[in-house]
């Protein structure tokens, strides 16, 4: 056998390994029960259309409302989530360092339970077009993701593609404070491999939906200056 040869088998003998532990758990997530492989079907995002808004990753505030709306949250949490959609960029960030400190003090379920609708408001601040606003976000995904440990697997395939993306933010700071909540959360390598290869065609369909989308459908042409949708637009397809 060539050394090429071997090489290859070593290393399709390590990914066929690795993708085979997924199904009990990766990263720092080690449930006992077995992950649905199909569990990301309802997610997954496709292609633009011309004209189509892309909800997943710029909704309206209407929009985010109707993703608020899930029985049994944390009313305070919920009150904060609920300002996250609001146009001025000062009550947002309030809001956020609001979120933060909540976060800190509520019992585990209760993160929990406000994470799906956390997903679809991160991937609309992730784009933000004030970096303190993005930044902020990015350090409450790597907190929320650590409390909720094994049970923020589930959303994985929702907040990963967002969070990838922001880790090339041009902003500095913002894609620091995402990779190193996301080395926090997974802080080996192989580990980091896994969470990738767990949601591989979620986050390679997001990030090429970025980059096929034009600039009005990452925004909201009815809030946003043009000023704004294209320095969106920039930014958004260079951290794709």
């Amino acid at each position: 056998m060539s050394k090429q040869h071997g090489a290859k088998s070593t290393k399709a003998a390590a990914a066929t390994g690795l993708a085979a532990g997924l199904g009990r758990g990766f990263g720092g997530f080690t449930g006992s029960q077995a992950i649905d492989p199909n569990a990301a079907a309802a997610f997954r995002v496709q292609a633009p259309s011309a004209g189509t808004p892309i909800s997943t990753q710029i909704d309206a505030p209407d929009q985010i409302e109707n993703h608020l709306a899930v029985p049994d949250l944390d009313r305070e949490l919920m009150q904060c989530l609920q300002h996250l959609g609001k146009r001025d960029s000062t009550t947002r960030l309030k809001a956020l360092q609001a979120f933060s400190s909540l976060v800190s003090s509520k019992p585990a379920s209760a993160v929990v339970g406000v994470l799906r609708p956390w997903c679809y408001v991160y991937a609309k601040l992730s784009t933000d077009t004030h970096r303190a606003v993005r930044l902020e976000a990015a350090r409450l995904l790597g907190q929320m993701v650590s409390i909720a440990g094994k049970a923020a697997v589930p959303h994985l395939r929702m907040l990963l593609g967002p969070w990838i993306a922001a880790q090339h933010d041009p902003h500095g700071d913002t894609a620091a404070a995402a990779r190193t909540g996301f080395q926090s959360c997974f802080p080996s390598e192989q580990k980091r491999v896994g969470a990738l290869l767990f949601c591989c065609s979620e986050v390679v369909a997001h990030l090429t939906t970025n980059i096929l989308s034009t600039p009005e459908q990452l925004s909201d042409p009815r809030r946003d200056s043009s000023v704004e949708i294209e320095e969106r637009y920039e930014r958004v397809l260079s951290a794709s």
